[in-house]
């Protein structure tokens, strides 16, 4: 039985809840001690409590199976590993939010979209949203990480998603099993390239990549949408995707960072003349508006852009009140 006296017990720093327990239930503590020692952590669910107010998460459920965060906007949940400290849910509760202009935007284009791709899915934040949003539209989402890659399937079974279909490859400008470098600790650090000095705890794996084009004419799937986010190889992407933008001319959401350009040997300028020749043009959002950008350089701060066809495009994003 558990010790019922009072003495003081002399304990080691940082011991878990669990020993904490253990040590209960062998009776190297009493009750008192027990619940005194254990307190300090139980206290720390009431500060985030707090912590919560001003955030995009509006609760987080811890459970035998690990802790899940409850976003506000978009309404969902997503699971979350412990390794995980760059997570996109704990983005949202570290800084308050994450892409919430861009989500917003995103969703409003898609209103007018039957298929859409999601490249470079990681956990599932924009296919959730999409697939949730868009019950009778298609989502392709596309993972290379297998541990990313579950996590995502995970998180569709969690949020009872039915309309997204889940493929374990990457995207690139041809078809191979191609090296991938990821940090696990940050779970949106994962790229074709070495990812440097910025993250010390880098893995490798070889994952199998196809083309769009090829992907397309496989499936006999062309997306009317695509959102891609592939840490750097987003040139490469859209270079497998000629055919698809020449015949389809889909809405593209897409990331370009200059810092993980470099890493493939190319400016973010490349990808903006490459849709400039298939008709495109290229624009940033700013306060719940599309604003044409012509040129990046080292002044820029924006990182994601748009890229609306000229002559399919424009009007629809005037209707839906993104261009003035």
């Amino acid at each position: 039985m558990p010790h019922s006296s009072e003495a003081t017990t002399i304990l080691p720093a940082n011991l878990e809840l669990a020993a904490l327990r253990s040590q209960y239930e062998a009776g190297a503590l009493n009750k008192a001690a027990y619940s005194r020692e254990v307190w300090p952590m139980h206290e720390r669910l009431f500060e985030y409590s707090r912590f919560l107010a001003d955030t995009n998460v509006g609760a987080i459920e811890i459970n035998a199976d690990g802790v899940i965060f409850q976003l506000r906007d978009p309404d969902l949940k997503l699971w979350c590993s412990r390794r995980d400290r760059g997570h996109v849910a704990m983005t949202n509760l570290n800084f308050r939010n994450y892409e919430p202009e861009e989500m917003r935007a995103v969703l409003q284009l898609a209103r007018v979209c039957n298929t859409i791709f999601d490249i470079g899915a990681n956990v599932g934040l924009y296919s959730i949203a999409l697939g949730q949003r868009f019950p009778s539209s298609k989502v392709m989402a596309f993972e290379p990480v297998p541990d990313t890659y579950r996590e995502l399937c995970r998180n569709l079974t969690l949020n009872s998603i039915s309309n997204v279909t889940t493929f374990n490859v990457g995207l690139s400008d041809r078809c191979w099993d191609a090296p991938f470098f990821f940090d696990p600790t940050v779970s949106g650090a994962a790229s074709g390239a070495p990812l440097g000095s910025e993250y010390p705890v880098t893995e490798s794996l070889t994952c199998p990549v196809e083309t769009l084009d090829s992907f397309v004419e496989r499936t006999g799937v062309a997306p009317d949408f695509i959102k891609c986010d592939v840490e750097g190889g987003e040139l490469a992407v859209f270079r497998g995707a000629t055919q698809l933008l020449e015949r389809s001319k889909p809405i593209v959401f897409t990331e370009m960072l200059r810092k993980w350009s470099a890493r493939f040997g190319y400016h973010p300028n490349d990808i903006i003349a490459l849709f400039r020749d298939a008709g495109y043009e290229c624009f940033f959002l700013s306060a719940g508006t599309l604003h044409r950008f012509l040129e990046m350089d080292e002044s820029t701060v924006e990182t994601n852009f748009f890229f609306l066809h000229s002559q399919r495009h424009l009007e629809v994003a005037r209707v839906l009140g993104l261009m003035k």
